[in-house]
């Protein structure tokens, strides 16, 4: 069965990789924001992935994930347009 922590870490090294490959640009709220919703589309592919082959389970700890992944990245893009929407 796949553990919170194992994705909860592979999550993290997808960001940081995410974030290492455009640091050029400034906005890190956005950058980090972009990152949580591609990894929201990924999870979700995954979770329709494993609950068509048949393990519910993880399934639904990875659909858990995606859902949190998508609030976070949401909060981020919001923080990111209000400070430009100040500049």
């Amino acid at each position: 069965m796949l553990d919170y922590y194992v994705l909860a870490s592979s999550l993290m090294l997808a960001v940081g990789f995410y974030l290492w490959v455009f640091r050029g640009e400034e906005n890190y709220f956005d950058r980090l924001g972009t990152a949580l919703v591609i990894i929201f589309i990924v999870l979700l592919l995954a979770a329709a992935v494993m609950f068509s082959i048949g393990n519910q389970a993880i399934a639904d700890q990875l659909s858990e994930c995606a859902y949190f992944s998508i609030l976070i990245g949401v909060i981020f893009k919001a923080i990111s347009m209000k400070g430009k929407k100040n500049e």
